[in-house]
């Protein structure tokens, strides 16, 4: 691949984490460049922890840049600042909103939310992307359940090209109580957890190289005593060098390591490693895939019901997306991670994720999908022993429907089932949950 010869056609940065002068007392969650602090599972369900979350934020730094660069006529500006701004409301019919097998609850949910974001290209070397949903859960017959929601993905990031360098700055959070996606959990309606990280990226291009350096500070807090134990913060590290063979095929070596210490005794303070190779290859114009994998360690500290221990595990990922023809799409992932456990007590999880989605553009205007997931983990059952394991499976079925109403108005129907079974008696469950939702786009 050529080198490039115009700063303004290398794409933003790579990365994101924070440098050490901006690290923040240890038990405060930071508002970072947001003003905003909030907070969702993702960083305790990734696998490990430091490389899941580089990544999190690659698939936005991504989508960033995948963007139009030109707003459309009528767009909402303030002077040279691009505005999205947009509406989305809905309703939500859950037949197992606690996620139990003996007792299941039933509930209607109502929610509202708006999207926003902003662009601005400061300089000709600096651009700030804020982009973030906001919306309100509101359950007709348990509405102690109620919750404002902040979705992950929710970032704030201000790009730097210097020469062959790129630094991203930036802050992601999240808030959210949702647990329909952690196949780990059960008998729960919901675990509030702000998140917020805050970090900085630097990445560097020469030639057919790559090198990218991370650091990033993490903290998580639940504001609900039953699981505060989850309250903690960490220090991320986040390295990867490549060659790139071509604009979009690189081979290169990854490493990471968090430090991650608890407000309360109940989980086990640690500290991770992970080491290996990844490749993403652009195969054809219509197939393009990533893989990675390699070796993960824990250390974790004693607790008064635990005593110190060690856990030596791999992981591994794959990502395939092949455009079928001009309408038709598919993508297939299989991953294998090992993380931090969220159950009390637990220290760790380990779980095979394998997904598969098919979308279907029948026309213009209307959108067909499907998606079916497997995932089969293996988690401490209790913090009285590593030796007694949970061992679970969970099927997941989900087609949706969505239609473009009007130029700025849509809508979209989908249906989920999930199915889990677990060696522990009473962690089963079944649930079933259709979901109406429409968007405006101002």
């Amino acid at each position: 691949m050529q080198k490039k010869s115009s700063r303004a056609r290398r794409s933003p940065p790579y990365r994101r984490t924070a440098a050490p002068a901006l690290r923040l007392p240890r038990n405060w969650v930071p508002l970072g460049f947001s003003c905003l602090f909030a907070g969702a599972l993702g960083t305790t369900a990734g696998a490990q922890e430091a490389l899941q979350s580089a990544l999190s934020f690659d698939a936005i730094r991504q989508t960033q840049a995948n963007a139009p660069t030109e707003s459309p006529p009528g767009q909402p500006h303030l002077g040279p600042v691009q505005l999205t701004l947009g509406a989305v409301s809905g309703v939500s019919f859950n037949n197992n909103i606690n996620l139990s097998q003996n007792d299941t609850q039933s509930d209607t949910i109502l929610n509202a939310g708006l999207n926003l974001g902003a662009v601005w290209p400061a300089t000709q070397q600096s651009q700030l992307n804020f982009s973030t949903l906001l919306g309100y859960d509101y359950y007709l017959y348990h509405p102690v359940n109620n919750y404002v929601n902040i979705a992950p993905g929710s970032v704030l990031n201000w790009n730097f090209l210097l020469d062959e360098w790129t630094l991203t700055l930036y802050d992601q959070f999240s808030y959210t109580r949702s647990v329909s996606t952690v196949a780990s959990v059960s008998n729960t309606t919901g675990i509030p957890l702000l998140d917020n990280t805050i970090g900085l990226r630097a990445q560097w291009q020469p030639e057919h190289w790559q090198v990218q350096l991370g650091y990033s500070y993490n903290n998580n807090i639940s504001d609900a005593a039953a699981y505060d134990y989850l309250t903690s913060a960490s220090d991320y590290l986040f390295a990867q060098g490549a060659w790139r063979f071509a604009n979009a095929t690189q081979l290169g070596l990854e490493a990471s390591t968090s430090i991650t210490q608890y407000t309360q005794k109940i989980q086990p303070n640690n500290t991770s490693y992970s080491l290996g190779p990844y490749l993403q290859w652009q195969l054809t114009k219509a197939i393009s895939n990533s893989l990675r994998g390699g070796w993960t360690y824990y250390s974790f500290d004693a607790t008064p019901g635990q005593r110190a221990s060690t856990l030596s595990s791999y992981y591994f990922g794959l990502d395939l997306t092949h455009q079928l023809t001009e309408f038709v799409s598919q993508t297939l992932s299989a991953q294998r991670s090992v993380s931090a456990g969220i159950n009390s007590g637990s220290a760790y999880n380990e779980q095979l994720t394998v997904n598969y989605g098919v979308n279907w553009s029948a026309t213009p205007w209307l959108h067909l999908g499907l998606n079916l997931s497997y995932e089969k983990g293996q988690q401490p059952a209790n913090q009285f022993s590593f030796n007694n394991l949970e061992h679970y499976d969970r099927y997941g079925i989900s087609p949706a429907i969505s239609y473009q109403i009007t130029k700025k108005l849509s809508g979209s129907l989908s249906y989920s089932f999930w199915d889990k079974n677990s060696n522990i008696n009473g962690n089963s469950y079944k649930q079933d949950t259709l979901n109406l939702q429409l968007q405006y786009a101002f």
